[in-house]
């Protein structure tokens, strides 16, 4: 049986997966895909993220500047995933 630390951690991933998110949303979204199965407080999703950040499984980056609060988005971090290129302005023409 899995550990409820271990369905947060796999819950996380997944959502991250879809895309970065902060904590604030990611709360929420575990709340609305997990809701009655289980509601998580901000002080078991932050320890939660902190793991998954030491053990290299997802990457935060800080994205408000000042005077705001800096708002951490998180990513999952995928061995050998590369983003994709981005078109060169020379992509569509070709040469003879």
């Amino acid at each position: 049986m899995r550990s409820r630390s271990d369905v947060l951690e796999t819950a996380v991933l997944g959502l991250l997966n879809e895309s970065p998110l902060h904590g604030y949303e990611l709360r929420k979204r575990l709340n609305l895909v997990l809701g009655s199965f289980r509601a998580f407080s901000y002080g078991t999703l932050y320890p939660a993220l902190k793991a998954l950040v030491t053990r290299g499984l997802i990457a935060t980056t800080e994205n408000d500047p000042p005077p705001a609060p800096p708002r951490r988005t998180t990513k999952p971090v995928i061995p050998g995933r590369t983003t994709k290129p981005k078109p060169s302005a020379d992509a569509g023409s070709s040469t003879s």
